[in-house]
């Protein structure tokens, strides 16, 4: 674990200034691991997104966002899941969903169709430009993955590069995890808070 972090989660010190800044602004996130959902209840604001409490590969993820619009409007059933004995995981439309943090396939799907739904309503209501997105290739080493998400029209987007010594990296030199990443987020805050900026 970061040592930053060490100190700063027991303080909780950026918990309680992300509060002071950002809890009267709407948000969605749309995340390809778990790093938004400290964000949500630090915040004590509903889900917003569906893209919460699991995992897109990198390459699926990046090449789900063009038509994310389209794919939302795409109804998650029992008969996009397949066998796995961890984790309920789902095929929706080529995509790869790990559902990391939900019991089963059944509570996936109540929940994914519940999200999608207000993910869809937000953005009829407030626009794409007001969706933050973030990508991490904690398990791509395409180099072209930074490029493809940079050359998204998105206007809030962030990306995290698995690149040896950098600062976010653990102490054992692994990549972070969403939430491990939120945690430290100290280091990269100016980057973080511009993400909110306007909202």
């Amino acid at each position: 674990m970061h040592k930053t972090n060490k100190i700063l989660s027991k303080l909780k010190v950026i918990d309680k200034i992300d509060f002071i800044l950002l809890n009267k602004k709407k948000i969605a996130i749309v995340s390809n691991n778990c790093w938004n959902i400290r964000i949500y209840k630090n915040l004590k604001q509903p889900y917003n997104t569906p893209f919460v409490g699991l995992f897109i590969s990198t390459p699926d993820f990046i090449n789900m966002l063009p038509n994310l619009q389209n794919f939302l409007h795409l109804e998650l059933k029992q008969s996009h899941f397949i066998k796995n004995d961890n984790y309920p995981i789902a095929i929706l439309d080529g995509v790869k969903i790990n559902f990391l943090h939900y019991k089963n396939s059944s509570s996936s799907i109540e929940k994914w169709n519940k999200r999608r739904l207000r993910l869809i309503n937000f953005i009829n209501e407030n626009g794409l430009d007001s969706v933050i997105f973030k990508c991490c290739d904690s398990d791509s080493f395409d180099n072209n993955d930074q490029y493809k998400f940079d050359k998204l029209k998105f206007k809030r987007k962030i990306y995290f590069k698995n690149i040896k010594n950098s600062m976010i990296m653990n102490l054992d030199g692994t990549f972070p995890d969403g939430i491990q990443l939120y945690k430290i987020r100290i280091a990269y805050y100016f980057k973080f808070i511009k993400l909110f900026r306007g909202l």
